[in-house]
């Protein structure tokens, strides 16, 4: 007598296609976190990707011992790291308001500082060499 039935497995759940949609995110987590690592450098430090899987098996009739195995992929990928600037409480020459101020030439990529020395026109410049950044 022929066996009809074999021991589940997971390629087996929904006919292998919960373990190719599992392939598939586990490949694109790794191409996100890469590309996360790339475009932000040192700020993706200890940035996660993540790839769940979930299988359950839910009892649908005691009596005739059936079960439904029940598989979800789910991912998270990193999100970009939050932007920061540091400011000045002062007022504004033209207005008088009280407002938060910036140098023209801004922050560095590496520090929310305003700390970047400038021309008197706002342009940076290059702490190397002292020439004004084009």
């Amino acid at each position: 007598m022929a066996q009809h039935y074999i021991p589940l497995t997971f390629p087996l759940i929904d006919e292998g296609r919960l373990a190719q949609q599992f392939e598939q995110a586990l490949e694109e987590a790794q191409v996100a976190i890469i590309g996360h690592l790339e475009q932000y450098g040192e700020k993706a430090q200890k940035a996660k990707a993540k790839v769940r899987l979930d299988i359950e098996m839910v009892c649908l009739d005691a009596g005739d011992r059936m079960f439904a195995i029940v598989g979800q992929v789910q991912t998270a990928v990193p999100k970009p790291p939050a932007s920061a600037t540091l400011a000045l409480a002062d007022q504004d020459v033209d207005t008088g308001l009280p407002l938060l101020l910036v140098r023209k030439s801004g922050s560095t990529h590496d520090s929310p500082r305003q700390a970047v020395l400038t021309t008197t026109d706002g342009r940076a410049v290059d702490t190397e060499t002292g020439a004004p950044e084009r």
